[in-house]
């Protein structure tokens, strides 16, 4: 999602984030993005009801720890691509659910198993 819009206000970039976190997990809510970047209950609410174009530095911190994948320089000032790079996408199945593989392997650091038996 790359700024195809002019965002003009803070709130509008905040609420564009919201909407694609909630697009692009499924089964989340607000809340979810709210605790996740540490913002209190109801932030987005109070956001669209009224809306500032005061860039506010706690939030900026808070949303870059939630979620370091959105441009801080986006978020704060409204230039350049929301996203610092690509940002993956889970895909899905024919039943409609994502079905993501880890290697405990690789994860454990293990790059050749031996059976010592």
């Amino acid at each position: 999602m790359e700024t195809k819009r002019d965002y003009q206000t803070f709130t509008e970039r905040m609420l564009a984030i919201k909407d694609w976190y909630l697009s692009e997990h499924a089964g989340s809510d607000t809340r979810s993005l709210e605790k996740l970047c540490s913002l209190g209950n109801g932030y987005f609410n109070t956001a669209r009801k009224y809306p500032q174009d005061k860039v506010r530095t706690p939030v900026l911190e808070k949303v870059h720890r939630g979620l370091p994948e959105i441009s801080g320089a986006w978020l704060a000032y409204g230039e350049g691509p929301m996203f610092t790079k690509d940002v993956p996408r889970l895909t899905e199945s024919k039943n409609g659910k994502g079905s993501p593989y880890y290697d405990v392997d690789f994860l454990g650091g293990f790059d050749v198993i031996t059976n010592d038996q």
